[in-house]
């Protein structure tokens, strides 16, 4: 499949629907700091992460330079995760 293929099949956002989802990952990046990660249960660790997963899922399918954008701050933050974990598992 083409670049221009690929391209064409994105849905543009809505502004709505990428704002709901930029709030939805910035409560994950709250909910995910050290103290978290320190203190919180494996249960909801892996539910973090699985709402980072639908995130950027979501984004992924959007033909916007913001959701791109945010797309690679989910990837940041599962960098960060799996580091942490890396260190401390």
């Amino acid at each position: 499949m083409t670049e221009s293929a690929t391209h064409s099949s994105l849905a543009p956002p809505s502004d709505a629907e990428l704002l709901r989802l930029a709030g939805k990952l910035r409560e994950v990046g709250q909910a995910l700091d050290r103290r978290f990660l320190d203190k919180g249960s494996d249960v909801q660790l892996l539910s973090q992460l699985r709402n980072l997963q639908d995130i950027k899922v979501a984004l992924s399918a959007m033909a916007n330079e913001n959701a791109q954008k945010m797309v690679g701050e989910v990837d940041k933050l599962l960098e960060g995760i799996f580091e942490w974990s890396r260190w401390n598992g």
